[in-house]
């Protein structure tokens, strides 16, 4: 894939504005209410009440601010999983700072917009320092993500060594695999090339899941598009790639999935198939 023409690159620049603005309005509101709220609670500390109800009052107002964190933190996190715009996510959870000592948001925007390498980078500098096993295998989890998009499949595979080892040192019970398990045998079952019982994945998810967003919807079809690709049916990769990239073309799948779609033009010229990382260099270098 060739590097962004003219046009594209002006096209890239008015979205980043836009993004920028964005942004910014999210944080005026969030500082305006913000401040409107700690005004009212101290305001209502010297009103001429019962000190009980003044009390009521104050925690009335911090309960309501707390609440508006809630709503505008859902609603940012939207920008994902329903607009599919990885780009803005990633600089409005700058602009407010909605980061938490995890980073899980930063990792989460990282992986959607295709910095694949800092994910992976970013993910094992934060293990070490988080203490709450289930949020350390959410980061390894999204290391193999960013792993497996990339098409590292060496790093993969180093990766799921050390998933499972640290599981079994730090969930004797089990409580750990039944969360990541299927992520996990998924990627295992990938690198072993049985891309038939890789198919399966796709089933189990949509009738395990009740709830799913849209953005966690596709990137379900794209590893069932790929999983086809690699099993020679270009006939039903075809058209999930053909949607993933018109309905997501800034996200990671996005772009990868315009990238599966001209090597298989090329493939229909006589080219043979590309390995994961030549798709990722393809749409990204």
């Amino acid at each position: 894939m060739n590097g962004p023409n003219m046009e594209e690159m002006r096209e890239l620049v008015k979205r980043e504005d836009a993004c920028h603005k964005r942004a910014r309005k999210y944080k005026f509101v969030n500082n305006a209410v913000i401040g409107t709220f700690l005004f009212l609670s101290c305001v209502c500390l010297f009103l001429p009440l019962f000190w009980l109800w003044r009390i009521l009052l104050f925690l009335a107002f911090w309960g309501a601010m707390l609440v508006f964190e809630s709503l505008l933190q859902k609603k940012v996190t939207k920008i994902l999983t329903y607009e599919m715009d990885p780009l803005c996510y990633h600089m409005v959870i700058n602009e407010l700072q909605m980061k938490s000592k995890y980073g899980t948001e930063e990792l989460t925007a990282l992986v959607a917009e295709g910095q694949l390498a800092q994910a992976v980078a970013f993910a094992e500098n934060k293990i070490p320092q988080v203490k709450n096993k289930y949020i350390r295998e959410r980061l390894r989890l999204d290391a193999l993500r960013a792993s497996f998009r990339m098409g590292d499949l060496q790093k993969l595979g180093t990766l799921i060594e050390d998933f499972e080892k640290a599981v079994e040192m730090e969930d004797p019970n089990g409580n750990l695999m039944k969360i990541y398990a299927p992520t996990v045998a998924l990627y295992k079952t990938f690198l072993s090339g049985n891309y038939i019982a890789c198919k399966a994945y796709r089933s189990k998810v949509f009738a395990s899941v009740k709830k799913i967003s849209p953005y966690e919807e596709l990137t379900v079809d794209y590893l069932h598009g790929v999983f086809c690709y690699y099993n020679d049916e270009p006939y039903l990769a075809r058209p999930i790639f053909n949607s993933v990239a018109e309905d997501a073309p800034w996200t990671v799948e996005g772009r990868l999935s315009a990238a599966f779609l001209e090597r298989m033009a090329k493939e229909e010229k006589g080219e043979e198939h590309a390995s994961l990382q030549e798709i990722f260099k393809s749409a990204f270098c």
